[in-house]
């Protein structure tokens, strides 16, 4: 099982921020989660049926998060940069984005960096990247071959090698090569889960 967490989710859930989390490899959810997160892995895996683990999951992960949302608040510059940003879906510069939240440049960066692990820009690069990512898996999934030139301009790229840097940095791949691998996937369905 995979879990992924909201990075403003992980105070709440693991209590600690996410950005806490980003100078260690944790090689043991015990490590994050304590000792109780060691007793739900052995049940899981004595499981016969994935409905009976996603059930025990779900419990746990709903006992945890209830337990923790009596710890401190993710600072609300930081929930609003993050709503911002997801709603211009990685668009924006920095500097009209601090001022949204009525702190200076680097001080949002130190305070949201802090909370999720990434810079604001980071935050962006990823948000448009996904937004092109879905936008590709879309015309693909309706059956029409992408026009990656008209991708990168509607998603805030400055042109079509842009959005080809970004798929090489998070996919290792070209979009062309990234397309050939997942099609079928496509195809199927499976660009659902994670959709926006």
């Amino acid at each position: 099982m995979q879990l992924a967490v909201h990075p403003l989710a992980a105070r709440t859930l693991l209590g600690l921020p996410a950005g806490a989390l980003t100078s260690e490899l944790v090689t043991s959810g015990s490590e994050v989660l304590g000792k109780r997160a060691a007793e739900v892995r052995e049940r899981l895996c004595e499981q016969r049926t994935w409905e009976d683990r996603f059930a025990t999951l779900g419990t746990y992960l709903r006992e945890r998060a209830a337990a923790g949302e009596d710890g401190a608040p993710v600072r609300n510059e930081v929930a609003e940069a993050w709503t911002w940003l997801a709603r211009h879906r990685g668009a924006g510069t920095l500097t009209g984005l601090a001022e949204h939240v009525a702190l200076s440049p680097r001080r949002l960066t130190s305070v949201f960096r802090a909370e999720t692990g990434l810079s604001p820009k980071q935050a962006a690069r990823l948000m448009r990247f996904q937004h092109a990512r879905n936008t590709v898996v879309r015309s693909v999934a309706v059956g029409r071959a992408p026009d990656l030139a008209r991708v990168a301009a509607e998603c805030g790229y400055f042109d079509h090698s842009h959005l080809v840097r970004d798929f090489r940095q998070y996919t290792g791949v070209s979009p062309t090569a990234w397309l050939a691998e997942e099609c079928r996937n496509i195809q199927a369905g499976g660009q659902l889960y994670g959709e926006e």
